[in-house]
């Protein structure tokens, strides 16, 4: 829960809620953590066998996936990092995905 707080207290002073504090957005924002906290699997991204140009999948790579993050996300300190094999007769399915932990 420290942790928690110090995320809130880290976005009040950026100026996140505005001046003075909007409580409705900062208690929005704190059930968000509380509920992203509580799950034990947080996504990250899924990672496809890197491509060429074309779009071929490239067999000669070192790089067993690959993906561009989309948007902002914050793992914390001292948190795992782990990569699930997907196994799927799809070939347009990822071949990792990875997640972050508190565990």
């Amino acid at each position: 829960m420290v942790d928690l707080a110090e995320e809130m207290n880290r976005r009040v002073e950026a100026g996140e809620f505005g001046n003075p504090v909007d409580i409705k957005k900062m208690n929005e924002a704190w059930a968000e953590l509380v509920e992203k906290s509580t799950n034990k699997w947080n996504e990250i991204c899924g990672l496809w066998k890197p491509k060429d140009r074309l779009g071929n999948v490239r067999a000669d790579s070192k790089v067993f996936g690959e993906n561009y993050i989309k948007e902002e996300i914050v793992i914390p300190a001292h948190s795992k990092i782990i990569a699930f094999k997907v196994s799927s007769d799809n070939e347009n399915a990822p071949v990792l995905n990875l997640v972050w932990t508190r565990d």
